[in-house]
Formats: structure tokens, sequence, C-alpha cells
């Protein structure tokens, strides 16, 4: 393994607070400085297991490799124990025997990690290469510490206790997450896999005039229930006698076979419809997996809610169906017009989570 360390770029530099990595996949080492982490006598404090409990997932606004200057010149002191870039390449900062001041009060039992993405507000600020660098270091960590691989004990800045920080906010895909995270890391018939058919996987183009263009409102932490997953969507007014083919379709191919959950994804808006109707067709050979058909109230908040210790409600996926379907099997999704109900029918994501194999 090709490993960097970087010293020297600024008198507040601190060697002592890493001087070899933790973990086998680090790629470089940069420490912090040392008014980043507790102190005892002027060194740092140290800690060890059964202390150590949590990992702490964080999302940086900026850069990974400003912020990684910050850090490690003092012109910010609240580094993490890693950084993970967009490209999924690890940088320790504070050795995990350390408190780095990275999360408040859950400081003296935690490892945090911070993940670039430049912003968290859309679901693109996360990258697959982080997502997978991320999981297997956490692997790497609970293995090594003895943490349960479990959301009790791998939690979001925005759920430690006392926090004010929305990161890694609502677009961080716990779902798919927590299944890298569980994955043995080798086996690839037990590798979960993720699809998600949205604006840019529909297979229905040109609509009909009914339906009309809906784009993503802005957002901060993200995402709050009004905001869309896709950058843009379709929305169209119910007809209880419209024509089976008006209907917003997506299409997708499955990867792997295995167990795939089906969730959806809408913004909850002002007079949305209470009973949209979707239906699910797949290719499977199984009767029992080529069909599924439901009814949503898509103006309830609850469907789709969160709550964290900083975000009072935060939107998220909503678990639609399970199917067992193979390799190459069609999945074509259809969200129609047609509803016994008044108010606007909204198109927007879904989401097919691999979490199992046959």
């Amino acid at each position: 393994m090709y490993l960097r360390y970087a010293h020297g770029l600024g008198r507040a530099a601190a060697v002592t607070t890493i001087t070899s990595p933790d973990s086998r996949l680090v790629k470089q080492v940069t420490p912090a400085a040392l008014c980043g982490v507790w102190r005892s006598g002027g060194a740092p404090k140290v800690r060890g297991w059964p202390s150590i409990t949590h990992v702490v997932i964080h999302t940086l606004i900026g850069s990974a490799a400003t912020t990684i200057r910050h850090w490690h010149g003092g012109q910010n002191c609240l580094p993490p124990h890693y950084v993970i870039d967009k490209n999924g390449e690890i940088t320790q900062m504070v050795a995990e025997r350390y408190y780095a001041q990275h999360v408040g009060t859950a400081n003296t039992y935690s490892i945090g990690i911070e993940h670039e993405g430049g912003c968290y507000n859309t679901p693109a600020c996360f990258s697959e290469s982080l997502y997978q660098a991320s999981a297997a270091l956490v692997r790497d960590i609970c293995e090594r510490q003895k943490i349960p691989k479990d959301r009790a004990h791998i939690i979001g800045h925005d759920e430690a206790p006392g926090t004010g920080h929305g990161d890694p906010g609502g677009y961080w895909d716990w779902d798919y997450y927590m299944a890298l995270l569980q994955w043995d890391g080798r086996t690839a018939s037990l590798k979960p896999q993720r699809i998600v058919l949205d604006y840019n996987s529909l297979f229905t183009f040109p609509l009909t005039a009914n339906w009309n263009e809906g784009v993503r409102l802005p957002v901060k932490w993200g995402p709050g229930h009004e905001q869309s997953y896709a950058a843009k969507y379709y929305y169209a007014e119910a007809d209880p006698v419209a024509k089976e083919d008006d209907a917003v379709e997506y299409s997708g191919a499955i990867t792997d076979s295995g167990q795939w959950i089906l969730s959806a994804w809408w913004p909850v808006l002002r007079g949305s419809n209470t009973a949209a109707l979707i239906n699910v067709a797949t290719t499977n050979r199984d009767p029992a997996q080529r069909s599924f058909s439901g009814t949503y109230d898509q103006s309830a908040r609850g469907l789709m809610a969160r709550q964290t210790a900083a975000l009072y409600s935060t939107h998220t996926w909503m678990p639609v169906h399970t199917f067992t379907l193979n390799t190459g099997d069609g999945v074509r999704i259809s969200v129609s017009r047609r509803s016994s109900a008044r108010g606007r029918v909204i198109a927007d994501a879904f989401r097919l989570l691999k979490t199992g194999s046959l």
C-alpha cells in the first residue's frame, strides 16, 4: 500500500496526534494540530477499548484538501480522526486512542469520520467511492475496537447528544450504508447494491400534456419534507378516469440475483394526493414476484419522516415492497394519474436496494 505522510505544513502542526495509521486502509497521514485534541498535562489524553463505543459520521461543506490543511495548521481546532474525500481516499489526522474534538460530549467515546461532498443538500454529494471507502473503514474500526455494527453505535453528527449540526442529513443513504457496513467485504454474491430510478430513468417520454415538471426546492441541511430526491420530478392533477397510459414510468434492470427492497421518495407539498397509485411490474418468472400495486398518501410526512437530535424531522426513503429477483430481470414502475382522491400526484424517485442473495 502506498502511504503518504504530510508534515510541516504549519508551525501549529503536531506530529504527536498521529504518527502511524490505525487502519490499513489509510492512504495518507496528516496530523491535526495539537489544539484539536483533549490534553492532560500538555499531552493528548489517551483512551482505549472498551472506552471507544461509537463512530460518528460527519459531512464537510468545503473540500477535503482545504479542510485538512486548516486542521493540520491549527486554523481550525475541531478535527475528526479520519477524512474521506469524494474519490474514497482516506486520511487519518488523529490517532483513535486520542479524544478528537469533533462532536461535543460524544468526544469521549467516539471516533469521528468526515466525508467530502462539498455539500449535504443533494444526493450527488455522496459518491459511490465515498460510500464504499467509508463502509470499509468503519468495518475495520468496529472489528478492531469491538463496536457493534448497528445504528445504535454508528450515528450521524445530527444524532449525537446535544448537537446542533444537521450533517450528514437526510440525503445520506443510511439503509445502503449500513448494508455495506454489515457485508463482509469479500463475498461478491452478498455485496449490497443500489439502483436509483428517477427523472433520468424515464421509460415513457414524452409524457402527456397533463404532466408538469417540478424542480427541487433550495435546502440547507437537507432534505426537509418538501424536498424532492431528484433535481427534477413530475407532477399532475389526479383524475379518477385517467387513461392507464397517462402515467410516469421508470424502468431498470436488476444487476444481481437476490432480495431487492423497493423504496419510494417524493416531496410532500401542499395539495398532494392522498391515494396515489403506484404499479410495479417485473419480468421475473415467478408469478409472486411479477407485480405489485399500492396506493399512498403523498400528503403524509410521517411516511418518510426521521427525527434526530438536531433535525426535528427530515425526509428519507419509504419502503414499498420486497422482491426476489434474478440478474437481468426488468423492473418497470408506474405512477398513475388515476386516483379516487383529489390533489397533485407526484413522480419523483425510487430506489432498489439488494440486501441478500439467492
